[in-house]
């Protein structure tokens, strides 16, 4: 499968507003797990643990496919060339430097 095919699959999938789920089985590390467990009983981040490791799943894979899709704009935001892309940056949190004045 081509890589722009793949792309658009995984994007039409991710779309997909079908709710059937399926069941599967995932091996985690035992930290991890029960980092999740706690998170989910003692800071309400999600229902549950399996729907904070699917919402972990999706934003991994939103992000990369939006990563492959715009691979210039990725390499541009990660380089800044000039004060206004540094100030831009700043004002994300993701970058220290602040354009000069």
């Amino acid at each position: 499968m081509e890589l722009q095919t793949a792309i658009e699959r995984i994007s039409e999938l991710l779309d997909d507003g079908e709710l059937e789920t399926s069941n599967t089985s995932m091996r985690i590390p035992t930290a991890l797990r029960d980092a999740a467990a706690l998170a989910v009983k003692e800071l309400g981040i999600a229902p549950s643990a399996t729907a904070l490791t699917t919402a972990a799943l999706r934003a991994t894979l939103d992000t990369n496919v939006i990563r492959k899709r715009v691979p210039t704009l990725v390499i541009w935001l990660s380089r800044p060339r000039n004060s206004t892309a540094i100030h831009w940056r700043a004002s994300l949190g993701g970058c220290a430097r602040q354009p000069p004045r």
